[in-house]
């Protein structure tokens, strides 16, 4: 048996791009904390890629690094502002 999938539209609360959005964080206002990752911004940022037709694995978002870097790569080129803004404050996790 197949699962029935739902398609997520750009309404989508977990899509909303504005003040109360993961991605509308300054990195200069409010570091990153000392997490892995920030669990809920990875999640948008996966229904973002998905949306944008590109799957993107978590487990490999957080295990492998190089992976991770690609696919974050991959976000910055696309022309949704704001998944590039979530590719951004991800790619901060990078930094070290």
């Amino acid at each position: 048996m197949f699962a029935q999938s739902s398609v997520v539209t750009a309404s989508h609360p977990m899509l909303f791009h504005g003040e109360l959005s993961p991605c509308s964080r300054s990195p200069s206002a409010r570091p990153c904390p000392d997490t892995y990752w920030p669990a809920e911004t990875l999640n948008v940022f996966m229904l973002r890629m998905a949306a944008a037709g590109h799957c993107v694995n978590a487990a490999m978002m957080l295990g492998d690094r190089p992976y991770a870097l690609q696919q974050l790569t991959l976000a910055m080129a696309l022309k949704d502002q704001a998944l590039r803004a979530l590719a951004a404050e991800l790619s901060e996790y990078f930094q070290f």
